[in-house]
């Protein structure tokens, strides 16, 4: 035996291994290896018993090329079981290696296009993969594929496939290595010469198989001989399987009984648990119950009967769950039998200490000599004793055929192309798919030479062979005339080669038989032109696939006599056969020649998508197994069917450019998997969610996966208990289970807000990165190290100066953060407020330069495709390297104001002395060589820009962007009179809006990050927060002339916090709800808005002016509307129910009211009686009074509710983005409908389109009046449309300043702008625009209002 350490493996595998037990390899193994060839890459085709140890050969074989040549490699398994546990062992022995095991099968999360280092696949994907590497050119960094069990080869089934993409790898890439492995392979011979292989057999077995037939009470040999009796001691009854069980079990060895049917398999299984004698059972039997009574749908009644005895059965009747609970249970010993069928020995690595064949049938059919042999080499495992056992029972009138069975021979394996084109279809249109320069005759007569078809052609004599390759490949003809029959390849006369169609191609991209692809092509085809949308029927039976479902034609017939008239239309539609069905009926089945026709098929397939339409339709689990006789395996298996069936149709679509069908299918690919309408599909996604339980969730609010999480136990547990049968008490169910539903929630919210994240930011996954899919990204000096040799060495060989050269290495030898960010300078004698500017602009200079040298025209750099056509109009930039060649479109990256000066400072060096000396200042601020500056100036003065944020490719401009950054502006960026001045509010306070450091989130703010933290404190610390309910206090009702309003200003001077909210009557009358404690509410008419003098209310925008006071409202856009219609701007922190619910369910978009927004968080107050004192006070405002009584109870409603959502945020860390981002853009809301912008908070896509829309007729129509196109961000270009082109007068208040370059720069003040002379009336516009500056590639968004009032 060779040890392990002697193998060319690295030292983590081998200590793998050998914790495994694993120290040395059997003899025949290491001779295996050694032979000759093997080593350099040759391939190999090797046979050993089951048990033998056969895979491990294949592995090390696999691992040295992976880590000595850094090959990838492809491992194919039959079945998905098989893969997933091979795709797990694989992982667990390459763990600390840095291999990427990815798993590759249908249904599985991971895709195609993943990168992996070693591919485990089923047979299906192994050629999808095969295809996809060879596309993509990757096909070369294959260096081995590995094929277990290549008997199948063989198989009637899926041989054909395996032998097509084995036949593409020998033809394409002859450097791979391949391996193949069987346990029953007669004619390997025959193999070994297909594959060119070098070929080793062996018969050793680590542990002895014994195979006996079992007749009466009498063991016999193959041969015949008796080898002994049958012992039936302890046993009540003399029953040959009973004793032949109890003989192993008794003494603590595994059984496995093979059952000719799933009816059987658990008959025998209750049989046995009542007749075996009592044996101690261990816990672990009672946790698997448990385990399995948790499972959706309930749990088996058969196996909660037979698992406390450590009996279970295996079959396709189980779910996935269940039948993965009965193999964890087996393997740890928990259950000694298992009662299965066929199905089990192939698919499930289950070894046994006996292997007893109930009967020789599988189902109505003798078992043959490969089933067999499949079967029995399940006994006799290492770890499973000394010796294997296999035991067939033959009834007396069987005997003589169970004899001959295990005596017989295996057949030999021969290609399943032979005879029959459906193979030889498929390869010749995949190859002329993936490689298209292979379409001439002769090119696919050389490549079908390399299948094991024409491997096991007899020779012919080439004096006889005909001489037309029609006649000498017969196969090759009819399959291609096939092909062009049906429209999948075409005939080019100009190369005279085949070529494919897009229906080819659509076929082979969706890895369809060419027969399924013709017939999916025939039924799309006829629903594109007449497909109902009043029901989901007929596009639930466009993703319905083949099945194997078992029909009940009774139970068809009812069902459609049931559909409705609509229903009824879509089986018209799909011309389906009615008659076919009251012939199945009456006769009990159908022919297998009609079941094979295309209305055959179309009759049973009707009939599966019936079940699903029911499924979708959340029609009772236990009610549609009755009525269509399923089991919920099978009702699991065809929705996992459809669900992947569905991706296949959708990428047929595609293909064909049928992008609406496409999304229509599509949108039904989640709901088919988790078997439920639209709206639940978010909650289903939560582990061990029910449908009827997310159901009931939906219906009480719970919506999102993030509102269950963030729900109290006891009113979830209230909802759950809602679930439960009328016989079960509601005690039954503990709080236990409400805590583990919110856990579940909780880390399924975390889980996807992580994904999120990570593709939002197209950050790398140091997961994803293994020995052959690409290293980890350098570090920025190595980086530009390595950037900085390539590109002057290309310089050089070009002939460029040296200068040039050295000017080069210069710009490349920055680190990367430096390119990415603008330059750390020094900028000291320059403004703060400046200095932001210059580092904004510095970043987008550096931008567009980086963007120019990938040869992308300018204007497509910034701007997806749709955004340039609505605007073709251009306004020159004020970028001195952009203004003479290129005009953008008016909706552009602009500059803030402030940094157009600085822009305009970077033109040609003025000729002034003064003015010379300014600008090289300014040069040498931005030159890249500079210090990084004072940390306090890390944060950029322009609202909602960071300036190290890492980019993004996703268009800064489009819909996702736009509603991100809706959620992330600041309140600071709203001042017209800042933007003007060219600085940004929060440059003075040291706050930006959206506050912190560059690249820290709003989240990651501490809870007392903002102004009116002090105030929030104080909130949550008064009787509001204590959780008692509270009586609806008086509404006193006052006016400004009132004297009690005194007390009121005085009261609410001195108030840290107060509760506000505006109830708007009519003709401009608002009435201010103030709530400064429990029992004190105030109501003071206010103004209107043009009153112009407002009194003693002085002291109460002073209040809300100062931003470390909090004002909590049921409506902040309401009142900062209110507030701005009478010249006031809230700077004062506010907060509102609605905003905070919506952060924690962002995905809930139910827009409740207060009263049941707070009737789902259970805050209600102690009684809802509305009292208003002084009425008399509103006599004149009847309609006022009336809202009064309507919305009071709400607006002190919102206090207790947002006590209660403050602290929710602060437990999940969100209020950071509460006071920063969410509350903010409330106000941002108020101000731009204030200034003609309507817009949906609830719905940014519509925004973002009204935007546009707005921004577009506001440029035409500045341009229809001015004459030429005026940049409408910039005051300076503003002042003079109106002031020079225009001609208007100057109206009082603006200042004029005369710059370097001899133009008058107009500006006007805060004040002038918000309040506008109604005198000057000349002019009957406003020009109001609102920029988006999107910035540099980052999921913020900031605002610019610029408002010039009529002149």
């Amino acid at each position: 035996m060779a040890e392990l350490q002697h193998l060319d493996l690295p030292k983590a595998i081998v200590e793998s291994y050998q914790k495994r037990g694993i120290k040395s390899l059997y003899g025949w193994q290491s001779e295996c290896l050694s032979t000759a060839g093997v080593q350099e890459g040759r391939n190999l085709v090797y046979c050993a018993p089951t048990s033998g140890g056969k895979t491990m050969v294949s592995e090390i074989l696999m691992l040295q090329r992976l880590f000595k040549l850094k090959k990838r490699a492809i491992f194919v398994l039959p079945y998905v079981s098989v893969v997933t546990e091979k795709a797990n062992f694989l992982q667990s022995l390459c763990k600390s290696t840095g291999a990427l095991i990815k798993a590759f099968f249908g249904g599985s999360p991971t895709g195609i296009k993943e990168p992996f280092d070693i591919a485990v696949c089923t047979i299906e994907k192994a050629n999808t993969l095969i295809n996809y590497l060879v596309e993509e050119g990757q096909l070369s960094m294959v260096g081995t594929l590995v094929i277990d069990e290549l008997h199948l080869v063989g198989d009637s089934s899926r041989g054909y496939l395996l032998e097509v993409f084995v036949s593409k790898v020998l033809f394409l890439a002859p450097d791979i290595q391949v391996v193949g492995l069987s346990a029953t392979l007669p004619n390997v011979e025959d193999i070994a010469r297909w594959l060119s292989a070098i070929l080793y057999q062996t018969t050793y077995r680590p542990v002895p198989l014994h195979e006996y037939v079992l007749s009466g009470r009498q063991l016999l040999n193959t041969d015949g001989s008796q080898a002994r009796e049958l012992s039936f001691e302890g046993l009540a009854e003399e029953d040959n399987l009973l004793a032949a069980t109890w003989e192993v079990t008794r003494a603590g060895h595994s059984v496995l009984i093979f059952c000719s049917s799933k009816a059987k398999c658990e008959r025998t299984a209750e049989s046995l648990a009542q007749k075996l004698p009592a044996q101690s059972r261990p816990p672990e039997r009672e946790l698997l119950v448990q385990q399995l009574q948790r499972q959706i749908g309930g749990a088996d009644a058969t196996l909660v009967k037979t698992m406390p005895a450590g009996i279970a059965f295996h079959h396709s009747g189980l779910t996935s769950e269940e039948r993965s609970l009965v193999e964890k249970g087996y393997k740890d010993g928990s259950i000694n039998v298992i009662c299965a069928t066929s199905t089990l020995a192939a698919g499930v690595n289950l070894p046994a200490r006996r292997v007893l064949f109930q009967s020789p049938y599988m189902g109505n059919q003798l078992l043959d000599a490969t089933q067999y042999k499949q079967m029995a080499g399940r006994a006799g495992r290492a770890g499973q004793g000394s010796i294997g056992e296999s035991m067939i029972i033959a009834p007396g009138h069987t005997k003589s055929q169970v004899m001959a069975l295990v005596r017989q021979e295996l057949p030999a394996v021969s290609s399943c192309l032979r005879n029959e084109a459906r193979g030889v279809k498929r390869l010749l249109l995949e190859v002329l798919c993936v490689v298209p320069q292979l379409g001439a005759g002769e090119d696919l007569i050389r490549f079908m030479a390399s299948t094991l078809l024409m491997t096991q052609k007899p020779p012919v004599d080439e004096r006889l062979a005909p001489a037309a390759p029609a006649e000498r490949y017969p196969e090759i003809a009819q399959a291609m005339k096939w092909l062009l029959e049906h429209d999948m390849a075409r005939l080019d006369q100009r190369s005279n080669s085949y070529k494919a169609t897009p229906l080819g191609l659509a076929v082979c991209a969706s890895a369809l038989e060419p027969q399924q692809g013709h017939v999916l092509f025939q039924e799309l085809q006829r629903s594109r032109s007449c497909i109902s949308l009043d029901t989901d029927l007929q596009v639930c039976y466009l993703v319905t696939p083949d099945s194997p479902l078992s029909v009940d034609w009774a139970t068809y017939r009812r069902v459609l006599c049931h559909l409705s008239s609509a229903e009824r239309r879509v089986a018209q539609r799909i011309a389906l056969r009615v008659d076919l069905v009251d012939q199945a009926q009456f006769q009990g089945r159908l022919s297998n020649s009609i079941l094979q026709s295309a209305d055959g098929m179309r009759v049973v397939r009707f009939y599966s998508g019936l079940v699903l339409w029911a499924l979708l339709h959340e029609t009772p689990l236990a009610k549609l197994l009755e009525r269509f006789g399923l089991s919920k395996g099978q009702l699991q298996q065809l929705q996992q069917a459809a669900a992947s069936f569905t991706h296949t149709v959708a990428v047929f679509c595609n293909r064909l450019q049928w992008y609406t069908l496409e999304a229509l299918i599509l949108s039904f690919q989640k709901r088919l998997a988790l078997g439920v309408r639209m709206e639940l599909v978010p909650l289903m996604q939560i582990p061990g969610m029910d449908c009827s339980v997310a159901r009931c969730l939906y219906e009480q609010g719970f919506t999102t996966p993030v509102s269950v999480a963030s729900a109290r136990p006891p009113e979830l547990l209230r909802v759950l208990r809602k679930t439960l049968p009328h016989h079960v008490p509601s005690a039954a169910l503990p709080e236990e289970n409400a805590t583990r539903l919110i856990e579940a929630a909780a880390g399924l919210s975390k889980a996807l807000i992580k994904e999120k994240r990570k593709r939002a930011r197209a950050e790398p996954n140091e997961d994803e990165l293994g020995l052959t899919t690409g290293q980890p990204q350098k570090r920025p000096r190595q980086a530009a190290a390595q950037a900085q040799s390539t590109t002057s060495a290309s310089l050089r060989s070009r002939g460029a100066p040296s200068g040039v050269v050295q000017q080069e290495r210069t710009s490349q030898s920055l680190p990367q953060t430096t390119q990415q960010r603008a330059p750390q300078a020094p900028l000291q004698g320059i403004p703060p407020s400046q200095q932001a500017c210059l580092r904004e602009y510095a970043q987008v200079q550096q931008r567009q330069q980086q963007q120019a040298q990938l040869g992308m025209p300018q204007v497509l750099q910034q701007y997806p495709h749709g955004m340039l056509q609505a605007q073709q109009q251009a306004s020159p930039l004020a970028f001195p390297a952009a203004q003479a060649k290129r005009t953008l479109p008016p909706v552009t990256e602009q500059p803030s104001p402030g940094m157009q000066q600085v822009a305009k400072l970077t033109s040609p060096p003025p000729q002034t002395p003064r003015a010379r000396a300014r600008y090289q200042e300014l040069s040498d601020a931005l030159s890249p060589g500079g210090q990084t500056p004072d940390a306090s100036l890390s944060r950029c003065a322009t609202p909602c820009r960071a300036i190290d944020t890492p980019a993004e490719e996703t268009s800064p401009l489009s819909s996702e962007r736009l509603s991100e950054g809706l959620r992330r502006v600041g309140r600071q960026s709203l001042s017209p009179g800042d933007v003007e001045a060219g600085r940004s509010p929060g440059a003075e306070s040291g706050v930006t809006s959206g506050g912190g450091s560059p690249g820290q989130t709003a989240d990651s703010h501490s809870d007392s990050s903002h102004a009116a933290a002090q105030s929030e404190a104080k909130f949550l610390a008064s009787t509001f927060a204590a959780g008692a309910r509270l009586p609806l206090p008086p509404l006193q009702l006052l006016t400004t002339a009132d004297p009690m309003v005194r007390h009121v200003l005085a009261r609410v001077s001195s108030a840290e916090w107060i509760g506000a909210s505006v109830v708007a009557g009519e003709n401009g009358e608002d009435a201010l709800c103030l709530t400064l404690g429990p029992m004190e509410a105030f109501c003071i008419l206010l103004p209107k808005p043009d009153a112009g003098n407002f009194g003693v209310l002085g002291s109460i925008w002073s209040w809300f002016k100062e931003e470390q006071n909090l004002c909590l409202t049921s409506n902040a856009k309401d009142l900062a509307a209110a507030f701005l219609r009478r010249g006031m701007d809230l700077q004062c922190s506010l907060a509102e129910p609605r905003v905070a619910q919506w952060l924690l369910d962002p995905d809930d978009k139910q827009n409740m009211s207060i009263s049941d927004l707070a009737s789902a968080c259970q805050v209600a107050l102690a009684s809802n009686k509305v009292a208003l004192t002084n009425s008399g006070a509103l006599a004149s405002s009847p309609v006022l009074r009336v809202r009064l009584g309507k919305e009071w109870p709400e607006a002190f409603l919102a206090l207790p509710l947002l006590a209660d959502l403050l602290q929710r945020l602060k437990r999940q860390e969100l209020l950071g983005s509460f006071w920063c981002i969410e509350m903010p853009t409330a106000v941002i809301l108020a101000w731009m409908e204030h200034v003609g912008f309507g817009c949906e908070g609830h719905d940014p896509n519509h925004t973002h389109s009204h935007i546009w829309y707005k921004m577009s007729a506001i440029q035409e129509h500045v341009k229809k009046a001015v004459g030429r196109q005026v940049l409408l961000s910039s005051s300076e270009d503003v002042g003079r449309a109106l002031f020079e082109d225009l001609r208007l007068p100057i109206p009082r208040g603006v200042q004029l300043r005369r710059k370097p370059n001899g133009r008058l720069c107009y500006k006007s003040p805060q004040a002038r702008l918000k309040m506008p002379d109604a005198a000057c009336s000349r002019s009957n516009w406003m020009l109001v625009f609102l920029q988006v500056v999107p910035a540099q590639k980052q999921a913020d968004v900031r605002f610019h209002l610029t408002v010039l009032g009529s002149m």
